[in-house]
Formats: C-alpha cells, sequence, structure tokens
C-alpha cells in the first residue's frame, strides 16, 4: 500500500512539474543519449538503508541537501529531483532563484491556479519553477480554489513567498484552508506587493493584514470580500501604514463598522476610490467620507444608512463618480435637503431604489450642476414627467443617459410638453422599460441630435415609426451615429435597417439586431450597399435570414467585418457557411452559429478547418 501510494504521488507531481516545465521553455527537452550498461556488481545492487531507513534524508541536514541541489546544472533536472518525494518537493520549492545556478531576466510572468490545481503541491511546482527558470520572474499570482479538501493552505503559501519575493499582485479566492499565516509570510517576504484581492477567507482574522500593512508599504489596491474575521483592526491598521492606498473595496465583512471606515477615508490621502456592500455602516460613514479625498463611491445594500448619511455626503466636493444601489433609505428629504450639495458629481448610477420619486431625482440633479452621466435602474418611483424635468436641469453637460427597467416610464401628456433639447447627448440607452413606445420616442428625438451611440433594448412595443423618428432626428444635423442596438425589439422590420444603413451607412461600425423577427435578407443587402466600414453584426435569433442574405453581407466589395453572429439562424445552411469561407476570410476573427439547426457537423468542422484563426462558436 506505501508502495502504491508512493508510486502515486510520483506521478502527480511529475504531471505538475511538466506542466510548470513547458510553460517556462519553448522546446521540449531532448532524450539523453544512450548509455552503456554498466557491469553488474555486489556494490551496484547494495541499497544505500540501514535497517530499512533511508540515509540521505534521514542523515543528511536539510541544509546539505538544499546545497546539493544548488548545483544541478538544468530545471528538468530539478524538476526530476523534486518529483522523487514531498521533503525534496518542498526544500526545492523553498529555494530562492539566488541560490540556484540558472541566471534569472527581469521579464515579468503571471501564474493562475483554478479549480483542481488549486493545491499545495501544484503551487509548490509554480514555486520551483520559478526558482528554476531563467525566463522572468513571478509578479502576478492568482489562486482560485474551491472547498474542496485538497486546497491551497498556509504552507502553499509560505513556500510560494519564499520562492517568489517579488510578487506584486496576489489574488485569493475560495481557499478557506488559508489563515493569517500564510497572509504573515507573504507580507514578510513580498515587500513590493502592490495588489491583492482575498475572498471567501473564513479563518483569516486582522493579524495577517496588520503584518501585511506593516511590511507591504506599496499596497495600492486591496479587495476584501466575504471575510467573516476581518474587521476595524485591519482597517486602522492599513490606515496608519499604507499611504499609497488608492482603491479599497469591503464586501460582506460583518465585523467592520463606520470607525474602520472613517479611519481609512481621513487618513489615506491617496484614496480615490472606494466601494463598500453588505456591511454594517451607519451614516457616521457617509460623514467621514464626505471629508475625505475619495473621487469614487460605490455603496451597496446598506440598510444602515439613512436620510441623514446621504445629506452629509452631499457636503463632499470631492466624490466625482456616486454609485448607489439597493439603499432602501436613500429618499427624496435626503437629496433635496443641501441646495449646495453634490457639487462635484459627474456620474450618478442609481439602481434599485424604489424610494427616489421625480421630486428627489430633479433636486438630486438640480445640485450637480456639471452631470455628464446619468443611470436609473429598477427606479420604480420615477415616471416620465420627472425623468423629463430632471434632464432639463443638466441639458448643457450631460453626455451619457441610460434608462433601464424603469417600468413607471409612460407616454401619457407628453405631447403637450415642451420638446426636450440635450446639445451634448452623445450616448443614449433605454433597455426593457415596458412603457416606452413610438411616442416616447418621439418626445425625446429632439435630444438626439448629436448622439453616437444607441440603443433600444428590449422594448417590445417599439416599431418602425418610433426608430425613425430619432434616426431622422440625428441626420438632420449631423451624421454622426457609429453604433445602433435594436436587439428585442420584435416589432421592427427591414425599413429601419434599410433607412439606418442609407443615413448613417459610412459612419456605422457596429449593428446589433438580436431577436429581430421581422428582419429578412433584404436587412442584409442595405447593409452590404451603404455599410463599408462596418465591423460588428449580430443578427442572433433572426430567423428571417437565410443563405441568400448571408450571400449579401459576404460579397461586400470592402469586405471590413471582424465578429459576426448568426446564432439560432434556421434558414441558414452549409451552402452559407460556404460564402463566410470564401468571402470573409481576410478580416473575420469572430464567428457564432450556436443553434443553427440547418448546418450539419462537416459544414461547421470545414469552416473551422479554413478560418483556423477565427473563434467559432458553435
Amino acid at each position: 500500500m506505501a508502495i502504491n501510494s508512493e508510486v502515486s504521488l510520483e506521478l502527480s507531481l511529475k504531471r505538475s512539474f511538466d506542466s510548470e516545465y513547458y510553460m517556462n521553455n519553448a522546446t521540449p527537452p531532448q532524450p539523453p543519449p544512450l548509455k552503456k550498461p554498466r557491469c553488474t556488481s555486489t556494490l551496484s545492487t547494495v541499497r544505500h538503508q540501514t535497517n530499512g531507513g533511508d540515509l540521505i534524508n534521514t542523515t543528511l541536514p536539510d541544509e546539505c541537501i538544499s546545497h546539493i541541489f544548488s548545483f544541478l546544472p538544468s530545471t528538468r533536472d530539478r524538476f526530476s529531483c523534486a518529483a522523487v518525494s514531498r521533503k525534496w518537493l518542498s526544500l526545492q520549492a523553498s529555494m530562492r532563484g539566488s541560490e540556484t545556478n540558472n541566471a534569472c531576466t527581469d521579464k515579468e510572468i503571471s501564474r493562475c491556479l483554478e479549480g483542481k490545481t488549486a493545491n499545495d503541491t501544484r503551487l509548490a511546482a509554480v514555486a520551483v519553477a520559478v526558482g528554476a527558470s531563467a525566463r522572468g520572474i513571478l509578479t502576478d499570482l492568482r489562486i482560485r480554489g474551491t472547498y474542496a479538501s485538497k486546497s491551497i493552505t498556509d504552507a502553499g503559501l509560505c513556500v510560494i513567498a519564499r520562492a517568489c519575493p517579488t510578487l506584486k499582485s496576489l489574488t485569493l479566492w475560495d481557499c478557506p484552508l488559508v489563515g493569517a499565516e500564510g497572509l504573515k509570510a507573504v507580507a514578510q517576504s513580498c515587500k513590493a506587493l502592490e495588489k491583492l484581492d482575498l475572498c471567501g477567507l473564513s479563518i483569516v482574522d486582522d493579524s495577517g493584514l496588520i503584518t501585511v500593512a506593516e511590511n507591504c508599504l506599496n499596497l495600492t489596491s486591496i479587495s476584501i470580500r466575504s471575510c467573516a474575521c476581518v474587521g476595524d483592526e485591519s482597517l486602522e491598521a492599513l490606515a496608519r501604514r499604507s499611504f499609497k492606498l488608492e482603491s479599497v473595496s469591503l464586501v460582506k465583512c460583518p465585523k467592520i463598522t463606520d470607525s474602520g471606515v472613517v479611519s481609512m477615508a481621513l487618513k489615506l490621502p491617496k484614496l480615490e476610490k472606494l466601494k463598500l456592500s453588505v456591511l454594517k455602516v451607519k451614516d457616521g460613514a457617509l460623514k467621514g467620507i464626505g471629508k475625505s479625498p475619495i473621487r469614487v463611491l460605490c455603496l451597496e445594500n446598506l440598510p444602515g444608512l439613512t436620510g441623514k448619511g446621504f445629506s452629509s455626503l452631499g457636503s463632499s466636493e470631492a466624490v466625482e463618480v456616486l454609485s448607489v444601489r439597493s439603499c432602501s433609505n436613500l429618499n427624496d428629504a435626503s437629496l433635496n435637503d443641501r441646495n449646495d450639495g453634490f457639487v462635484g458629481l459627474k456620474h450618478i448610477m442609481v439602481k434599485n431604489c424604489s424610494t427616489l420619486s421625480d421630486k428627489g431625482l430633479t433636486g438630486f440633479i438640480q445640485s450637480a450642476r456639471h452631470l455628464q452621466s446619468l443611470t436609473l435602474e429598477d427606479c420604480s418611483g420615477v415616471t416620465s414627467k420627472g425623468l423629463m424635468e430632471s434632464l432639463k436641469k443638466c441639458r448643457d453637460s450631460l453626455k451619457t443617459l441610460s434608462i433601464v427597467k424603469c417600468n413607471s416610464l409612460s407616454e401619457e401628456g407628453e405631447a403637450e410638453e415642451e420638446p426636450l433639447e440635450l446639445p451634448t447627448l452623445e450616448t443614449l440607452s433605454l433597455k426593457k422599460c415596458p412603457g416606452v413606445g413610438d411616442l416616447f420616442l418621439s418626445r425625446i428625438a429632439c435630444a438626439c441630435k448629436f448622439i453616437n451611440n444607441l440603443a433600444l433594448v428590449g422594448l417590445s412595443s417599439v416599431t418602425d415609426r418610433g426608430v425613425s423618428s430619432i434616426l431622422n432626428a440625428l441626420n438632420a444635423k449631423k451624421k454622426t451615429l457609429v453604433s445602433l442596438d435594436l436587439s428585442g425589439c420584435s416589432r421592427i422590420t427591414d425599413r429601419t435597417v434599410v433607412a439606418a444603413s442609407k443615413l448613417f451607412g459610412e459612419r456605422l461600425r457596429s449593428l446589433s439586431f438580436e431577436g429581430c423577427l421581422g428582419l429578412t435578407d433584404r436587412s442584409l443587402e442595405a447593409i452590404r450597399e451603404s455599410c463599408h466600414g462596418l465591423e460588428e453584426v449580430d443578427l442572433s435569433g433572426c430567423v428571417g435570414v437565410t443563405d441568400e442574405g448571408v450571400l449579401s453581407l459576404a460579397s461586400a466589395k470592402h469586405q471590413t467585418i471582424k465578429v459576426l453572429s448568426l446564432a439560432g439562424c434556421t434558414g441558414i445552411t452549409d451552402r452559407g457557411l460556404g460564402f463566410i469561407e470564401m468571402m470573409m476570410c481576410g478580416s473575420l476573427v469572430g464567428l457564432n452559429v450556436k443553434k443553427c439547426s440547418g448546418l450539419s457537423r462537416e459544414g461547421v468542422e470545414s469552416v473551422r478547418e479554413i478560418l483556423w484563426w477565427c473563434d467559432l462558436i458553435c
């Protein structure tokens, strides 16, 4: 049984080392020359054992064995020795690059271990490979483990930390066996560490992160997610020592409170980005943030915040980007409490906040005098009238408008309102708003005279008439449209595609008509005739498209399409694929033909063989 275990260990280690070896060496090793068999003698058959023991591993000190390893002439020899036993593996992995005969270059390399490969044995193989290889230094290590028993432990981290002191970025996800000792080893050896991302480390506590703060003074970014034992002591230690920190993300850490957050916000002079999600913080945290240099602030699912906290945040002149999601206590009063609040805001994203109404939105935007981007998602309290009134407050600065799943938007009473003009608007996105129809689009058309990107997605009530009102408004001044996305607008027909192609064909670079059931081959003919610079086309689910349409698209005089999606186009057969093979081979780098029932396996394999460089999804 012991013999089988040793054989299994050797084979497992050999596979790990073989993988690492070929990643670090361009050419495989050549077999050694044949040697003459040695003469059989009594001495050659004697094993170096005493009473069944191993003289090398039991008598020689580890330092001597490591010193012997340092004379190994090649990387392959080191790998072979490391595969002999766990002890030799450990000794090899703990050797620094300076302790070997290989001269290492300054080229930075990265490694990623995921799933079953995220274990101590594989990590030790990485350490041996980096220490033995002369092809570069490991600066980026990403480990995404599992909750299985065979996972990365503190011992594995200690080995890699000693072998790779040049590590600059470390990601540890779902490694339940990693604790404070592993982090301490990394902190004490890898003092050049700049980025640290921890997720799902259930036994890591403050002591590990305190050591990181004390030793890794170059840290610029840290993310802590689902680490139940991490609390305010870690944040306060980082606030005292990590003066280069620019980005901090804290998610699902129940021990973190206002004290730790305020300490970081006020004491870190370079902190620009802060994300707080699913924490027990209260209004005191926002009050501290309001006095900090933070520019980008993301608040998600923080039930402890009230209107008073949001009101105090309005005093900040530094915050330029504010994202609020699932904060149930964000209300109109908190946003209208300060007439001089939020003066520095340029980008606002409000998601899943049902308590926000027209009054709060209007007051909010009126305070943000330099607003450039507005995103509203799942805000059921905002109506069409409130949205229009709010947009008038930022007509001279707004560049991007995105409205998603706002079910209260409707077309009632809009025909009597005065036209809305947004001369600086460049991107308009309306997605999955069931109340938006042709009348709403005609109402907002005057605001779309100079947009470059138009996305009307999942609007089942919109027809050719509504889309044409926006397209005609665009054409009246200047042909600026470069991207058009009408995915999920099932009622549009070839008429819209023909109009868009004629009006903006020379400038269009991206077209998406996924799920537009009313389109036929006529649309593809119009695209071929007018859109000479097109790079991306998505026709997924357009069941009216056939081989003739593909022929029209593929036979364009100037072929520029790089990505083409025909997923779910049941009218396409192997004949259509043949047109793509012959006519689009010069530009195509991505092709999606998934769920095309008219294609055969032979036809798909032919495309795979001829367009071998193309990313084929089937």
